[in-house]
């Protein structure tokens, strides 16, 4: 089954919230007790995560390099442009990319660190591409190459693609309550050295 993932995330909070109102009134009016607003929040809050945890997630990049996300749960059979049919089964907790265009996709994985740690430290000088940048991209070797028209599965904290094709990547990244590194992934065209798309 596939779900389109804005879609998935609504359905999932209404989820919790109809749980969290039906045990509330449920509770109050058999037993005459408060008590099933707090069974309403915690089984509520176990109903989205099931849901989050039940359903993976994957991305389809078309020909004209547009990005769709979506849920999936159970087998996905999914027809790429050159007519193959491909049978895809996800591995738990693997985010799966649909390369249905006829480019090599790559993902890095950027690590800012706090406060412009990897630019005033000498030595990540050779790592960091710009000196002035507050980030380091890994494209973790080979292994995270997407090739033409084909299906790949890979580990992304959170699940989440962050950036896409030629979106610039900012210079500093701020979450809340984060003290340490923070990773954020960014999907896009394979290029030589030369600048040439693969």
């Amino acid at each position: 089954m596939i779900v389109n993932h804005t879609f998935f995330v609504t359905f999932s909070i209404i989820f919790g919230i109809l749980i969290f109102l039906g045990l509330s009134i449920f509770v109050k009016k058999k037993f005459n007790s408060y008590y099933g607003v707090l069974f309403g929040i915690i089984l509520s809050g176990f109903g989205f995560a099931a849901l989050q945890v039940s359903f993976n997630k994957f991305y389809v990049i078309d020909a004209e390099l547009h990005v769709s996300a979506y849920r999936c749960i159970g087998q996905l059979e999914y027809k790429l442009d050159n007519q193959e049919v491909v049978s895809i089964e996800f591995p738990r907790q693997k985010t799966g990319i649909i390369n249905n265009s006829n480019q090599t996709l790559i993902v890095e994985k950027i690590t800012y660190g706090p406060k412009g740690y990897y630019r005033n430290r000498p030595e990540f000088k050779e790592l960091v591409n710009k000196i002035d940048s507050n980030y380091l991209r890994d494209t973790f070797e080979y292994n995270n190459q997407i090739p033409p028209l084909s299906f790949r599965t890979l580990d992304i904290k959170k699940h989440t693609i962050d950036f896409f094709f030629d979106q610039p990547l900012p210079e500093t990244i701020d979450e809340y309550g984060s003290y340490g590194n923070i990773y954020k992934y960014w999907l896009r065209v394979l290029k030589d050295s030369l600048g040439n798309r693969h």
